[in-house]
């Protein structure tokens, strides 16, 4: 039997549903860089109706800081665009392609985003598909974090005091570098109990902190040592 062929609302009414149905937001905005579609994922995503953006500038969904190269980079993108060597994921959100938009109140989210390049009704449209990776943006800074700093005390770890002098060598500035330890702080731990050392540390931590001035660094070495970096102070 011949196959019937869609009647165009039909089809049309099943890419609308199929668009607000979508997991991810789907934005396309047209040459002149307008919104053209809106779907509820975006709307939810930057708490925005359709109604209230669509024929708005796309720059109304960015930082501002990134408004004024946005042009720019659409262009960039539009010359450069190979649709068959396109990648099948989308870019990852890491410190060297960081991707962002803008809340209705002002909050900077975190997305990762596709783009294409796509003709409608003879008319060149960029649809963009924005996935919200707020949660994983805070798992990343949390790794990051925790592998930066000592757990017991929150001050950053040997490592890091060590990517910091090496960073301060190359200054003209001067350098001084301290380390202390607590004497006797096995007596301590005998004695009190290895909850009270731990708070012993823990103190020690924040007086010393407290007194870094400037740019100086305060860090724990390892067990009961510290150790201290000071920018612009000579020995004496």
């Amino acid at each position: 039997t011949a196959k019937t062929k869609e009647a165009p609302e039909t089809t049309a009414s099943r890419y609308h549903t199929l668009v607000d149905l979508a997991y991810d937001a789907i934005v396309t905005m047209d040459s002149r860089h307008n919104i053209t579609l809106f779907n509820r994922a975006a709307e939810n995503l930057f708490v925005y109706s359709s109604q209230e953006v669509l024929g708005q500038p796309i720059v109304n969904l960015l930082p501002e800081n990134y408004r004024a190269g946005h042009p720019r980079k659409v262009q960039q993108f539009s010359d450069a665009y190979q649709p068959g060597l396109r990648q099948a994921t989308p870019p990852k959100m890491d410190g060297s392609n960081s991707v962002f938009g803008r809340h209705r109140d002002g909050t900077i989210i975190p997305v990762e985003i596709a783009v294409s390049k796509i003709k409608m009704n003879d008319e060149i449209e960029f649809m963009a598909i924005v996935r919200d990776i707020r949660d994983r943006a805070q798992l990343m800074e949390l790794l990051k974090k925790q592998a930066a700093t000592d757990a017991l005390t929150d001050l950053l770890n040997r490592r890091e005091f060590m990517d910091f002098v090496k960073s301060k060598l190359d200054a003209s500035e001067g350098l001084s570098v301290f380390i202390l330890d607590v004497d006797l702080f096995k007596n301590i731990n005998d004695r009190y109990g290895h909850d009270i050392g731990d708070e012993v540390l823990r103190v020690l931590a924040r007086v010393g902190s407290s007194m870094m001035e400037g740019n100086g660094l305060f860090a724990r070495w390892g067990g009961e040592e510290f150790v201290a970096a000071l920018p612009g102070v000579d020995a004496q």
